[in-house]
């Protein structure tokens, strides 16, 4: 725990995508200047994303699929 300790302090600025994530942080050290910022991936809208993704082979356009998170 030291050694991440250590490691945050080398970096001049510190951002996360969760409240939880900055809690953590300031727990572990005494940096109090961590951000919560939005996951890049949303800042963009769907139709952008629609023009750029690659799509795997054989997964057609109508295809969804969910991803779950477990905690």
């Amino acid at each position: 725990i030291d050694a991440f300790k250590s490691g945050l302090n080398s970096f001049k600025a510190l951002s996360v995508r969760e409240e939880n994530a900055k809690r953590i942080i300031e727990e572990l050290n005494e940096r109090r200047d961590t951000e919560v910022v939005i996951d890049p991936t949303l800042i963009l809208p769907s139709e952008t994303w629609d023009k750029i993704a690659k799509r795997p082979k054989g997964l057609d356009k109508k295809d969804k699929f969910k991803i779950y998170k477990h905690r």
